[in-house]
């Protein structure tokens, strides 16, 4: 039974590397309030042009839109449906279309423990990973630390978690992350794409930088040690997987495609879309 875990939560968590705000005008569509008076255009004009360029375009109506239709997904008449994944998918790209709040991984937001909510289904995923994410049986989490800190050096982390449920136990997997703005040392991103003779086991890996993107929204790291924290065992489990001897094959990157205080929609090297809601932490 542990092997099966460990498989499955490798191959998933691999590849996940993997607030809502109001502004002085209407965030659903960006447009501006519309002066009473030309005096009044031209008084304001300045501070609101200023505002407009740096606030970011959170849409809060479509994040609650999505997590509605992701929710309709779990109901079992709509699952397959072609229509129900199209309402998704549409609402995903409205918000990378918008990207929230800009360069992703310098700002405080990006901090905190998130929840997945969603996950597309990509040719390049293994099949061990499709099977997985099919699976509602266990919760997944993110425990993310890679904004910028003054008050210490150390590198970025991104911690997955895989909650087996409260009486059980989680497989924690760390990964240390490097971003422009707090970069591992002499760390060289992912170059191979993951196959193995030819084949697709684990996942076929992109390495190609993504169109269009911010540096400061691409997340890189290497995980670097894991295991089982077991509820009837006073000790961690190792994860059997020498992850520091390893180089390629225990590295990926996550692309930040939208980020609001609330919701959190990323794109990994596997070609997975990942949708996660931030949890409100006591």
């Amino acid at each position: 039974m542990l092997s099966v875990l460990v498989l499955i939560a490798f191959s998933a968590l691999s590849s996940a590397f993997k607030l809502s705000s109001r502004t002085a005008f209407n965030v659903a569509d960006g447009k501006p309030p519309t002066p009473t008076s030309l005096p009044a255009a031209l008084a304001s004009w300045p501070l609101t042009l200023g505002a407009s360029r740096k606030s970011p375009r959170v849409l809060p109506n479509t994040e609650n839109s999505l997590l509605q239709a992701i929710q309709g997904l779990d109901r079992r008449e709509v699952q397959n449906s072609v229509q129900a994944q199209g309402r998704v998918s549409g609402l995903i790209k409205e918000l990378e279309a918008a990207k929230g709040i800009p360069k992703a991984t310098t700002t405080r937001e990006i901090n905190g423990k998130w929840r997945l909510l969603y996950t597309s289904s990509d040719s390049t995923a293994s099949p061990i990973q499709n099977t997985f994410v099919g699976n509602k049986a266990f919760a997944v989490y993110q425990d993310i630390d890679i904004a910028p800190s003054a008050s210490s050096s150390a590198p970025g982390t991104v911690t997955n978690i895989v909650d087996f449920g409260g009486a059980i136990g989680a497989l924690n997997v760390q990964a240390l992350a490097s971003t422009p703005a707090r970069p591992i040392p002499n760390f060289a991103p992912r170059l191979g794409d993951g196959r193995f003779f030819g084949l697709n086991i684990l996942g076929i890996s992109k390495t190609e930088v993504p169109r269009d993107s911010d540096p400061d929204d691409r997340i890189d790291f290497k995980f670097d040690n894991a295991g089982f924290d077991l509820g009837l065992l006073p000790f961690r489990i190792p994860y059997p997987v020498p992850f520091r001897l390893l180089n390629d094959e225990v590295k990926g990157w996550l692309e930040v495609t939208y980020l609001s205080g609330r919701l959190r929609v990323s794109r990994g090297n596997k070609g997975t879309i990942f949708v996660l809601e931030k949890v409100e932490e006591s």
